[in-house]
C-alpha cells in the first residue's frame, strides 16, 4: 500500500503541482500552526480570535488558507506562536 509520503513524492514530480505547493506553503504552515497553537492549549478559535483581537471568522479564514492577515497581525501572531516573524525574498529557481 503506498503512503502519504510516496504519493506527495509522486506529485512533486509535476511541475504544476510543485509550483502550486511552493506558491500555497506559507499559508498552510501558517493555518497549521495556529491549529496546533489550539490544540496544545485547549483552546477554541473563538478564544484565539480574542487574543489576537479579530473576530473569530477571521481566524477561521486564515486557518483554512483563505486568509490575508496583515503584517500587523502577522507579528501578534508570531507573539501569541512564540516565534519571530521572517520575511525574505528568495530569487524563483
Amino acid at each position: 500500500m503506498r503512503t502519504r509520503e510516496d504519493i506527495f513524492k509522486e506529485k512533486m514530480k509535476s511541475k504544476e503541482f510543485r509550483n502550486a505547493f511552493n506558491y500555497y506553503q506559507p499559508e498552510y504552515i501558517l493555518g497549521s500552526d495556529l491549529i496546533a497553537y489550539r490544540i496544545k492549549h485547549d483552546m477554541d478559535s473563538k478564544t484565539l480570535a480574542k487574543k489576537l483581537g479579530i473576530s473569530k471568522k477571521k481566524l477561521d479564514e486564515i486557518e483554512g488558507m483563505n486568509g490575508n492577515p496583515s503584517l500587523t497581525l502577522m507579528k501578534k501572531i508570531a507573539e501569541i506562536l512564540d516565534s519571530n516573524l521572517q520575511i525574505t525574498f528568495k530569487k524563483k529557481e
